[in-house]
């Protein structure tokens, strides 16, 4: 992968953009923008123990008082340490720190102020009617370890996201819409920031220079990922929520009816149970195929190896528990495979095992949504989220209420 400086006249007063490629690394998105249709800019230049950052936006919303920059270990937002620079109407800016676990943001509270104090400072910033710039140093080797805090001296994502907060405590939500000129950019590669790699100058309208950084080759784009990602939760919905539950129905309520229709020899509840499982283990195996392409096959849930806030975050756990109600699933087809006969003395055994472990992968499945279900719809999460969350009980549980409307008829 390649990055390229452009040099230009600046158009944010305290951008530098003609020391890009000679004191400092540049990067601006979109990639080979033009300087005045740019969204954001950021560079880095170290210095002994330090490296210092400059981030800029352009055609900012009305609104838009912060300005923060992530570093991640990957192209998507989870585990990833966050700085940012916010502008409180009237009131001095404000530098601070956090931490995204998964898919929220957690800030610096006081206690953290020393911390801060020791590891950043605030150099300058702006916040103009159409750009916010912000400029400060980071150690590059923290003092003290902690996950809001990164060591710098490795490879990351560079993740830049704007919006807008009334207060320093909480990070307001950025665009979640990839067509949007408020979404968050993220770098094309990882790298080592610290590390300048080019020194090359030309004029002021050409390419300056290009290098070859070390990355991790990725054939697919951020926002491919994403929407293979949402394709993913859409497609997990529908078994899970729907035609699942509605298997089970017809396997617990309607035994005793239509008995008349047997169609091949096979009774008409027994038909709907087994084609309803079918088309939701094909839906579950295409969905799981999408978010394994997307994370690039690389297991995200928790690991000996990995910190424990990385190994309990929502992410984390979705994953664990979406494996578990996965394998449940498959365990139900093998089992349902081999099941004995009706007049067998073990028929009775298996009917335990099969009603068992299917109904524990559905509420495994419950939970799992709890954990992380519902993202691929932010949007609508705002305003809708506890009339989601009643939907999904509802279907989750609705073959246990019928019996109880049934008796009441």
């Amino acid at each position: 992968m390649k990055i390229v400086f452009f040099l230009f006249l600046p158009i944010i007063s305290s951008f530098d953009t003609t020391m890009c490629g000679i004191r400092k690394d540049c990067v601006f998105s979109p990639p080979g923008c033009l300087l005045q249709q740019c969204a954001y800019f950021i560079s880095f230049a170290s210095a002994d123990e330090w490296t210092t950052f400059e981030m800029a936006t352009t055609n900012i919303s009305r609104g838009t008082n912060y300005l923060a920059v992530g570093l991640s270990e990957d192209e998507l937002m989870g585990e990833d340490p966050v700085t940012y620079c916010y502008f409180p109407e009237g009131g001095t800016p404000i530098l601070n720190v956090g931490f995204n676990s998964g898919k929220s943001n957690k800030v610096a509270d006081e206690s953290m102020k020393p911390l801060i104090l020791n590891n950043f400072m605030l150099l300058h910033s702006e916040h103009k009617e159409n750009n916010i710039f912000c400029s400060f140093r980071q150690r590059i080797k923290p003092r003290i370890k902690h996950e809001m805090i990164a060591h710098l001296n490795n490879n990351y994502f560079i993740l830049m996201a704007r919006g807008s907060i009334s207060s320093p405590e909480k990070l307001g939500k950025h665009s979640l819409s990839p067509s949007s000129s408020d979404f968050p950019f993220i770098s094309p590669t990882s790298f080592n920031i610290t590390h300048f790699f080019s020194s090359s100058t030309l004029s002021f309208t050409e390419v300056s220079s290009t290098t070859s950084i070390p990355s991790s080759i990725s054939y697919l784009s951020v926002q491919s990922r994403l929407w293979m990602i949402k394709i993913h939760g859409v497609l997990m919905v529908i078994p899970w929520l729907s035609l699942i539950p509605s298997s089970i129905i017809s396997a617990r309520y309607l035994r005793n009816e239509w008995k008349c229709l047997s169609p091949g020899g096979v009774h008409l509840w027994f038909h709907i149970h087994r084609v309803l499982n079918w088309i939701s283990l094909i839906l579950l195996i295409i969905s799981t195929l999408l978010v394994l392409i997307a994370k690039d096959f690389k297991w995200k849930g928790p690991w000996p190896n990995k910190p424990p806030g990385k190994s309990t975050s929502p992410g984390a756990l979705h994953s664990l528990i979406g494996t578990i109600s996965l394998i449940g699933i498959v365990i139900q087809f093998i089992s349902a495979y081999f099941r004995p006969s009706p007049d067998s003395i073990i028929r009775p055994y298996f009917n335990t095992f099969h009603r068992f472990v299917g109904i524990f992968s559905l509420l495994s499945a419950r939970f799992c949504g709890n954990s992380r279900g519902f993202l691929f719809l932010p949007q609508i999460l705002d305003r809708y989220d506890e009339g989601i969350s009643s939907y999904s009980h509802l279907f989750t549980f609705h073959p246990f209420i019928i019996p109880n409307i049934r008796s009441n008829l």
